[in-house]
């Protein structure tokens, strides 16, 4: 039977980044820990990365930070769009990342779906 695996010391540092966050609810994605906020999730842990969901022009220019990927589950078999996987050891440079898949989650819920063009990326601001 497969079990879900995340990493605790991951799991305290998304907790301390998001539980500040108006609206951030904990739930799981899959059987892995997820945060949404007003129904629309926008983090989630997966071994030992967090994986955040980005508008696609930020998410592509997260990319350059170091320790930021696309977000590849389940053995690399697929690209996750508009997903960016951040490491353990790049969590606290990326933590922009964090907010920025808040603020789109905000955005998303509130039915703003179109790329909000004051969005600076993460990998420049």
């Amino acid at each position: 039977m497969f079990t879900p695996r995340s990493n605790d010391t991951l799991r305290q540092l998304m907790d301390g980044l998001l539980s500040s966050m108006s609206g951030v609810v904990s739930v799981n994605l899959f059987g892995y820990p997820a945060w949404s906020c007003n129904g629309t999730i926008f983090a989630c842990l997966y071994e030992d990365v967090a994986a955040f969901r980005l508008e696609f022009p930020v998410a592509a220019c997260s990319l350059l930070e170091p320790g930021v990927d696309p977000f590849t589950p389940f053995g690399g078999k697929f690209v996750m769009p508009e997903w960016v996987q951040v490491s353990i050891a790049a969590f606290g440079a990326s933590a922009a990342v964090g907010v920025a898949a808040y603020e789109y989650a905000v955005r998303r819920s509130s039915g703003a779906n179109s790329f909000d063009k004051t969005t600076t990326c993460p990998a420049v601001s």
